[in-house]
C-alpha cells in the first residue's frame, strides 16, 4: 500500500471517544466528508482530529478495515470478502455510517450483498 500522504489523523469514536488512527489519504479518497473535514479549513483539519459520538467502535473498526482492504471483518474477527457474514444489523450500522459521512462505494457494496 502506497500512500503519498502518510500523514495520520484520529477518529475519537463513540461515547468515550475511543481514539483510532488511520491515515488521511485513505479515509478522504473513499468520503468527501472527510475530504473537506481533514483538508478544508475546518478545526478537525488543524488537529488531525474528529469525533464521531455517534458511530460505535467496532463499525468504526470495521470501515477502517475496509479502507485498507476493501473486505470486512466477520464476527470473528476474520477476513471475509462476502458482506453476508455480518448480521442484517452491521450492515444496517455500516450502511449508517456511509450515508452519514457520504461514502458511496460502502454503501453500493452493502446494497449489492443484500
Amino acid at each position: 500500500l502506497a500512500l503519498k500522504d502518510q500523514t495520520i489523523v484520529t477518529l475519537k469514536v463513540g461515547p468515550d471517544a475511543q481514539s483510532l488512527s488511520i491515515h488521511r489519504e485513505m479515509i478522504c479518497q473513499s468520503s468527501k466528508y472527510f475530504t473537506k473535514a481533514f483538508k478544508g479549513g475546518f478545526k478537525e483539519a488543524e488537529e488531525k482530529c474528529i469525533t464521531l459520538k455517534d458511530v460505535e467502535v467496532l463499525t468504526a473498526q470495521r470501515f477502517m478495515h475496509w479502507l485498507y482492504t476493501n473486505t470486512l471483518e466477520d464476527e470473528d474477527g476474520g477476513e471475509t470478502g462476502e458482506l453476508s457474514s455480518l448480521s442484517a444489523l452491521d450492515l444496517a450500522r455500516l450502511y449508517v455510517l456511509g450515508d452519514r459521512y457520504d461514502v458511496p462505494e460502502l454503501r453500493n457494496q452493502i446494497m449489492r450483498e443484500l
